[in-house]
């Protein structure tokens, strides 16, 4: 069963910034986890668009800082991961054995309901879950892109359910919180970058806290590439795109991951975890947000319909990877440099040959 909680409070990441955006689910969050023992039995709902903060939020609130004990405690699911472990339990005959896992737990965190919407019969075993661990004093914390009965698949047992305790909306960052996330993240990544570039990046409308920190690493990576500072020059160069070149997407991306990982492309876009797979799918998806226009619910639904979620989860934990594998950086700087040339350019034969005569013989 894949927790994604344990994993995460394993990287470093950046200090939070509580945005007034997002002060009220985060006040909400806070005083479910601490009046635990006071308020047994409640249930919040963060509802928001994509990108808009709220897995960072809960990340924050509930699994970063935490003692191993208070962790064991968190079981961390989206709505599309239950889907798919309730559906294999069902398979092999342990829905029992699923229930306990999940009642052995005193904290809920499913996120991405709208995931519930391929399987009606999940949510109503994912609603009797919600209901006993509440009748034993747990908290439950559920998020979803839009308000509950918005999204077209949801049963009125689960959506009565989100209404029936604490629902909070957040939205996206606005013009202040957005130059304010910027340089924030300037600060963290330990760049100068001028507040005249900061303001410019930061005038877009709709851009989620995880695409504004992408747009500025993508201008952090050209000015090292070009050996020159960060300025306004350079920004609107990038902005304007490159003249003669193509812009890149995520199937670019993909198919040359593929290649230098020594991987199929249809092993990096199916639905299997199998590990041989897993690392390039991620590195695909953190380069696809690095040299690519696309957003992390577009590059989720090139592969095979992942969520928004996954993806941001995907890109964190290549990111960590990144830091502590020298050989990964180095297959990593490969597919940067391949992708820089000029389309058509770069050679067709798999790189890693190794890992492609493995995957042909076995």
């Amino acid at each position: 069963m894949s927790r994604g909680g344990a994993a995460r409070t394993q990287r470093v990441v950046d200090s939070f910034l509580v945005l007034p955006e997002c002060q009220l689910a985060f006040a909400a969050a806070t005083q479910l986890r601490d009046a635990r023992a006071t308020r047994p039995g409640q249930l919040l709902t963060l509802c928001g668009p994509a990108g808009c903060g709220k897995s960072h939020l809960l990340n924050q609130v509930f699994l970063e800082c935490r003692s191993a004990a208070d962790l064991s405690q968190i079981i961390e699911v989206t709505a599309e991961e239950f889907v798919a472990e309730w559906t294999e339990a069902v398979r092999a005959r342990r829905l029992v054995e699923m229930r306990e896992l999940y009642l052995a737990h005193s904290v809920l965190l499913c996120e991405d309901l709208q995931g519930f919407r391929i399987s009606a019969a999940a949510q109503e075993a994912f609603v009797s879950l919600v209901d006993e661990i509440l009748a034993a004093g747990g908290q439950v914390v559920l998020t979803c892109s839009g308000s509950p009965q918005e999204i077209r698949g949801l049963i009125p047992r689960l959506c009565s359910r989100c209404h029936g305790g604490v629902s909070v909306t957040v939205a996206l960052p606005g013009s202040a919180s957005r130059f304010k996330l910027l340089k924030h993240f300037a600060a963290f990544l330990q760049v100068p970058v001028g507040l005249d570039v900061l303001e410019l990046l930061a005038k877009p409308e709709g851009h989620s806290p995880l695409e504004l920190r992408g747009d500025l690493r993508r201008l952090v990576q050209a000015a090292q590439q070009r050996r020159c500072a960060i300025s306004v020059s350079l920004l609107r160069e990038l902005q304007a795109g490159e003249p003669g070149r193509e812009p890149r997407s995520v199937s670019d991306v993909a198919r040359e991951v593929a290649r230098q990982f020594g991987v199929t492309l249809r092993e990096l876009r199916s639905t299997s975890r199998v590990a041989p797979a897993t690392l390039p799918r991620q590195a695909a998806m953190f380069l696809s947000r690095e040299v690519t226009s696309a957003g992390c619910s577009e590059i989720g639904a090139y592969f095979s319909g992942r969520t928004h979620s996954t993806v941001v989860y995907a890109c964190e934990r290549f990111e960590q990877q990144l830091e502590n594998d020298a050989r990964l950086r180095v297959l990593t700087n490969n597919v940067r440099r391949s992708l820089a040339r000029p389309q058509g350019s770069s050679r067709r034969k798999p790189v890693n040959n190794r890992a492609a005569k493995r995957r042909a013989t076995g």
